[in-house]
C-alpha cells in the first residue's frame, strides 16, 4: 500500500487561486484577464462574452472588421486559450480529464454597436 498521494494532473498557473470556485467565478476571472490583456495590447479591443454551460466555458470575441491592429484569428484564439488554461487542469495520462471544456469563437462585425448588440443577445 502506498502512503503517498499521487496526482495525475497538470494544473494551470492560476488554478490555486480559483480552486474552490465554481465555473461562473472562473469565467469572471478569465473575462477580467482578457480585459487586462486588451488594455495592455496583448489582444485587440473587442466586445467579449464568456458563457458557461454544462461544464464548458466559451469565449466569444466580437472584433470590428475595420480593426487594423494586425491580429489574426489564430493569434487571438491562441492567446485566449492561453489565458483560460491558467485556470484549468488536464490529466497527465488522460487528456479528457479537465476542469472545464473550452472553446473560443472570433467574429468580425461592422461596428462596435453591432458587437455590443450581439453580445447582449447571446448573453440573455
Amino acid at each position: 500500500m502506498e502512503d503517498q498521494f499521487r496526482d495525475d494532473r497538470w494544473y494551470g498557473a492560476r488554478y490555486g487561486e480559483s480552486a474552490g470556485e465554481d465555473l461562473c467565478r472562473v469565467a469572471g476571472r478569465i473575462l477580467s484577464d482578457i480585459a487586462l490583456d486588451q488594455g495592455e495590447g496583448r489582444l485587440p479591443q473587442a466586445v467579449t462574452v464568456v458563457s458557461v454551460e454544462d461544464g464548458a466555458l466559451k469565449v466569444q470575441l466580437f472584433v470590428q472588421a475595420d480593426d487594423d491592429s494586425g491580429w489574426t484569428v489564430p493569434q487571438m484564439r491562441s492567446r485566449v486559450t492561453q489565458v483560460a488554461d491558467r485556470y484549468n487542469w488536464e490529466g497527465k495520462h488522460n487528456r479528457s480529464d479537465v476542469r472545464f471544456r473550452f472553446g473560443c469563437l472570433v467574429s468580425f462585425v461592422h461596428t462596435r454597436l453591432t458587437a455590443s448588440t450581439i453580445g447582449a443577445v447571446i448573453s440573455s
